[in-house]
């Protein structure tokens, strides 16, 4: 992903990619709320959808796009995350601190992002 996309692109971005219905209210992101845990903030038949900074969604989204997940460390030990998939060609990998549930969560809607810009590419190939 050579662009760079603000948090709210890559939102839209991943929840393409998984095929999520969408809605904005009041600034979030939102997704249909059946199903979701009683606890989710709701905002009638809807609920605020970010991966980005709650760990059920990002696992939901990597689980929903069979992200692979892989932690390890680099040449100093420093803790790192790659994130990749089969769907696209690209592996996004981060320093995985200070905070490392946040590192990964990145990682993964980065990758679902990827995934999405993609298939739109393959989708305009096979429409012309």
């Amino acid at each position: 992903m050579s662009v760079y996309y603000t948090n709210d692109e890559l939102l839209k971005l991943a929840a393409e990619a998984a095929f999520f219905e969408t809605k904005e209210i009041n600034g979030y992101i939102c997704i249909p709320s059946e199903g979701c845990h009683p606890n989710k903030q709701r905002d009638g038949d809807w609920r605020i959808w970010d991966p980005l900074g709650d760990d059920g969604d990002a696992l939901r989204l990597a689980n929903n796009l069979n992200i692979n997940i892989q932690f390890g460390s680099c040449m100093d030990d420093a803790p790192i995350v790659t994130c990749s998939s089969d769907l696209c060609e690209q592996s996004f990998t981060c320093g995985n601190f200070p905070d490392p549930y946040k590192e990964t969560r990145k990682m993964i809607v980065r990758t679902a992002a990827e995934i999405c810009i993609e298939r739109r590419k393959w989708d305009e190939v096979l429409s012309s």
